[in-house]
């Protein structure tokens, strides 16, 4: 599933990763991550906010990063 989410359109971008934070589904940990820095701002916040929910350092460091981001909703 990790793979097919870098070829979907964003918006079913966007809702893979909010089910992958609501169902904390670790192993996409990966595929969030390069997410929370795709060029679509509400794909970039749910990447962010699964990460969030789902923790562990990668997580937490990514969520970090993003504090950086060029867009102030991500920032906030």
């Amino acid at each position: 599933m990790g793979a097919a989410l870098h070829s979907a359109p964003a918006a079913q971008q966007e809702i893979a990763a909010l089910l992958a934070g609501l169902l904390s589904i670790r192993g996409l940990g990966p595929a969030l991550q390069t997410l929370a820095a795709a060029p679509t701002v509400r794909v970039r916040l749910a990447a962010l906010w699964a990460l969030g929910h789902i923790g562990g350092p990668e997580a937490h460091a990514t969520v970090h990063t993003a504090l950086a981001d060029r867009d102030a909703a991500v920032r906030r």
